[in-house]
C-alpha cells in the first residue's frame, strides 16, 4: 500500500484533468451568465426617489417648457408611426418577393422604430400624469391612446 501511495504522490500532480479542461474558467463563465440572466428579470431599484416637481425644480423646467415638450414628443410619435407602418408594408413586400433575409432584417427595422416610438409616447404619458417612474402596468391601464387619465 506504500507503495501505491507513493505513486499517487508522484502521478497525481501529471494528471490532474479539471484543470486541463479549464474547470474554473468554465464554472466562472456560468455563474456570469446566470448572473447575468438574473439581472434581466430582477428590476432594479432605485436609492433616492425624486417626484416630478422636484425634478422640474432641478432642471429649471417651466410649464411653457413641459407644453413644448409634449408637442415635440408627439409629433416625433407621429413620424416614428408612421415610418414603422412604411417599414412594416416594405417588410411584407419583401417577404412577398421572395427575399426572406431583407424581410426579417426589414421587421427588426420596424421593431426598432416601435420601440422608439413606445419611448416617446412613454415619456410624454409620465409628463401627462406627472409622475416620474410610472410602470408599464400605468401606461395600460391608461388606455395608452390618451384614453382615461
Amino acid at each position: 500500500m506504500k507503495i501505491l501511495s507513493g505513486i499517487k504522490k508522484i502521478v497525481k500532480p501529471f494528471v490532474d484533468i479539471p484543470s486541463w479542461m479549464g474547470y474554473k474558467q468554465i464554472a466562472e463563465g456560468g455563474r456570469g451568465i446566470v448572473g447575468n440572466i438574473r439581472s434581466l428579470f430582477v428590476p432594479k431599484t432605485t436609492e433616492n426617489t425624486e417626484t416630478f416637481e422636484a425634478a422640474m425644480e432641478r432642471l429649471k423646467l417651466t410649464e411653457a417648457d413641459l407644453a413644448q415638450r409634449q408637442k415635440e414628443f408627439k409629433r416625433l410619435i407621429i413620424i416614428f408611426s408612421l415610418l414603422a407602418i412604411v417599414f412594416l408594408v416594405y417588410t411584407f413586400y419583401l417577404l412577398w418577393v421572395g427575399v426572406v433575409t431583407g424581410g426579417v432584417a426589414c421587421f427588426g427595422l420596424t421593431i426598432l422604430i416601435l420601440s422608439y416610438s413606445f419611448r416617446y409616447h412613454f415619456w410624454l404619458f409620465q409628463i401627462r400624469q406627472r409622475k416620474l417612474g410610472c410602470t408599464l402596468r400605468e401606461w395600460l391601464d391608461s388606455g395608452f391612446m390618451g384614453g382615461k387619465k
